[in-house]
């Protein structure tokens, strides 16, 4: 964070000077596209399921190289340089052999100091340490879209969770009450093999801290740098719905465990995001990384042609996606 000066009446006025570090700025995003696209692990082809999609306008099918999501000419979100793709799968409800469309409201995406290399021996985190900026062209997948159970001893288990906003409870699986809107979340990994942008399976390169939790720690042996924790929630609009168990992602997920995020970088300047938790003057004001309204701006390239349920419900998630429930 940036300085801020301080007034305070102690017999006469003293100015004090904070100049603290903070620990987390945001990034609030409005929706971008709704479509059945996955350039990370379906480059070129249909995705196996729709996705929910924020960030930079350039999103589309195919994405390769360093620069294809920085080469957005704007983006939804409410930083100017961040040109990212975030998305995760589509809500659904389904009843009598219909899937409709759950509205996705926005999204807003936490850019977090938590974890810290590894070092041998080492505990815990320095809080002055400052992880890595994601490196240009950096992309990864957090969360599995088969897994039907949960193990709390897991970390990226963990991370995946669903809150019921109202009632503010925080759910492993679906709220286990009528809920007005859902707050879908995910916890990336915070360490980095300080190589690879992106792995065959895009999960490799990247893991959760050895010691702490999913949240922050000190980082493995195996991925010894640490990058900033990126954390999504995801907005539903719920509130149509009066049952609470007839809610799949558009995974075929009718569990909740199968949510899952991706991230591809697309920051226009790395340097201005390295330094963003001090140069922000609150977790929402960075003017160095462009403060703008969050707005839906027009595609480069058009979304495929396809019923994913924008107008009404569908006889079926697209792609084929049965209701897989867990065995």
């Amino acid at each position: 964070m940036r300085c801020v000066l301080y007034l305070a009446v102690v017999f006469s006025i003293l100015a004090v000077v904070y100049c603290l570090d903070g620990d987390t700025f945001t990034v609030n995003c409005s929706p971008l596209t709704i479509q059945r696209s996955h350039p990370i692990v379906y480059p070129n082809a249909p995705g196996a399921h729709t996705h929910c999609v924020a960030g930079g306008n350039n999103f589309q099918r195919n994405m390769p190289g360093m620069y294809s999501a920085a080469n957005a000419t704007e983006t939804s979100c409410n930083k100017k340089l961040d040109h990212s793709n975030y998305w995760v799968p589509c809500l659904y409800h389904y009843a009598n052999n219909q899937y409709q469309l759950v509205n996705f409201q926005g999204s807003a995406h936490y850019y977090q100091k938590r974890a810290c290399d590894y070092v041998p021996g080492q505990q815990y985190c320095d809080k002055s340490f400052v992880p890595l900026a994601f490196p240009y062209g950096f992309r990864m997948v957090a969360g599995d879209p088969y897994r039907r159970t949960q193990n709390n001893s897991d970390f990226a288990q963990k991370a995946i969770a669903i809150m019921c906003l109202g009632t503010n409870q925080e759910h492993a699986g679906w709220p286990t009450t009528r809920c007005n809107q859902f707050r879908a979340e995910v916890y990336f990994p915070s360490c980095w093999d300080g190589k690879n942008i992106d792995t065959p399976n895009h999960h490799d390169h990247v893991a959760y801290p050895a010691i702490g939790d999913y949240n922050g720690g000190v980082c493995p042996k195996s991925h010894p740098k640490a990058i900033f924790s990126l954390f999504y929630e995801f907005f539903f609009d719920t509130s149509p719905f009066t049952d609470i168990d007839h809610f799949c992602f558009a995974n075929g997920d009718p569990t909740a465990y199968g949510y899952h995020g991706d991230f591809m970088m697309g920051w226009l300047d790395r340097d201005k995001l390295q330094t963003a938790h001090h140069d922000c003057v609150t977790a929402q004001d960075c003017p160095t990384l462009g403060n703008q309204q969050p707005y839906t701006p027009k595609l480069l390239v058009d979304p495929p042609t396809e019923n994913v349920g924008i107008n009404g419900p569908i006889p079926m998630l697209p792609g084929n996606n049965p209701i897989n429930w867990p065995k």
